[in-house]
């Protein structure tokens, strides 16, 4: 009998541990200078860049995810924002990514998420949209000021017509990783009437004085390659680490049963 307990116990302990194993491989970096560089590292591969090096600019957190801006030393100074979600252990894994070509050698980043509220990837599920900015600019830079330029169309014309209007933030304010919910992004503009659809569609960069400076910056280089150089990642099945972890459960469960079962 004691033997046919043990037995069962060791069973469940390693059924226990393989189980840990899994979802710590998943989700296994760490929120560190480190961690976040080997994790947007190990997302793309050593293909997706050429090799090239890759640049941690900022982070920020929003609802159990972790954003990370980052670039690249390429030939078309691509910047993009990375997507990862914490697990119960405290450590991230990526979901997503997009990145495009950055044609100037200093300004703001631009992006935008989806996030799923309930379970990620189901269909009908309640959701929010998240617009991410963040600057890449030297310490000593001109830029003092962003334009958020933002489009929007109305119910009342039957959606026919684009809306346009600015709004300036000071370039301090988003130094680091800046996430603002579609509610936040909104009230920021004066719209003439409740907006339906609304949409970033540039931001400048202006000077102490109001002017627009952004040219000043320009990549000659890297401008034709905006929007061919661009691309979103993400994991496919991102919770395909479940199922393996029902299977271990499974396992774990059969050779339980045939333990107990044993005269």
């Amino acid at each position: 009998m004691k033997t046919k307990t043990l037995s069962c116990v060791k069973i469940i302990v390693v059924t226990l541990i393989a189980c840990c194993v899994v979802y710590c491989f998943v989700f296994r970096y760490a929120d560190t200078d480190a961690g976040h560089q080997k994790a947007v590292e190990s997302f793309f591969g050593e293909d997706s860049f050429m090799d090239k090096p890759i640049h941690v600019l900022s982070s920020a957190k929003r609802d159990g995810y972790l954003y990370l801006c980052f670039s690249v030393d390429n030939t078309t100074n691509s910047h993009g924002i990375i997507q990862l979600q914490r697990g119960i252990n405290g450590r991230y894994r990526p979901l997503s990514a997009q990145y495009d070509a950055f044609p100037y050698t200093e300004g703001a980043v631009q992006d935008s998420f989806m996030i799923y509220l309930s379970s990620y990837g189901v269909e009908d599920a309640p959701q929010t949209k998240y617009y991410l900015l963040a600057s890449d600019i030297t310490e000593n830079s001109k830029i003092q000021s962003f334009q958020l330029n933002c489009a929007y169309t109305v119910p009342e014309d039957s959606f026919e017509r684009e809306y346009h209007v600015s709004h300036t933030i000071p370039a301090d304010s988003i130094q680091k990783l800046t996430i603002f919910s579609q509610e936040e992004f909104e009230d920021m503009f004066a719209f003439h009437s409740a907006p339906f659809y609304v949409w970033l569609e540039s931001v400048r960069s202006l000077d102490a004085a109001g002017n627009d400076i952004t040219e000043k910056y320009l990549i000659p280089s890297a401008v034709d390659t905006v929007g061919t150089a661009s691309a979103v990642r993400g994991l496919g099945e991102p919770d395909n680490y479940k199922f393996l972890i029902a299977s271990v459960l499974f396992v774990g469960a059969f050779y339980l049963i045939q333990c107990l079962r044993k005269q």
